[in-house]
């Protein structure tokens, strides 16, 4: 019996990767999904992810690139996030929502480009003090006349 011992080969075309698979891989990745996560979203085993984030060097190219895209995104939104903040913003709720977005950002766009996100509620202080320069003398201006109005 002709072939009764053959082994059912897959398809070539659904063994390998094609170009926009590819590049759905390497923004999911950079992006923080896990490769088991990315297999079910398109469809493929997740041993066939795992490989080409691992060996495909075309692959490994890509997610860089948008490591770096996405961190440049997060970086324009902290950067926004920070630039928004007004006199008016800072005494609100408001002020709380932008230093969150912008804390959040600067933390994702240190991810994306591999750096440490460590220390990053030190580096978010340093901000934020930055970001209220402006008001400085005038609110502990602000600040101690409200205290002599107490005290007399």
């Amino acid at each position: 019996m002709e072939g009764e011992n053959t082994v059912k080969k897959t398809p070539a075309k659904q063994r390998h990767l094609d170009d926009s698979e590819r590049n759905e891989i390497a923004y999911k990745y950079a992006a923080g999904i896990t490769p088991t996560r990315i297999a079910l979203e398109i469809g493929r085993d997740k041993g066939t992810v795992i490989n080409a984030v691992r060996n495909d060097e075309q692959l490994k190219t890509l997610i860089d690139g948008y490591r770096e895209e996405l961190g440049e995104m997060f970086e324009q939104t902290a950067r926004r996030a920070l630039g928004a903040l007004t006199d008016a913003k800072l005494d609100g709720a408001s002020a709380r929502d932008l230093i969150i977005v912008a804390g959040t950002s600067y933390d994702k766009m240190r991810l994306h480009r591999g750096q440490s996100t460590e220390n990053i509620a030190v580096i978010m202080a340093s901000a934020v003090v930055e970001a209220t320069k402006q008001r400085g003398d005038k609110e502990l201006t602000c600040q101690r006349s409200e205290q002599n109005d107490t005290e007399n």
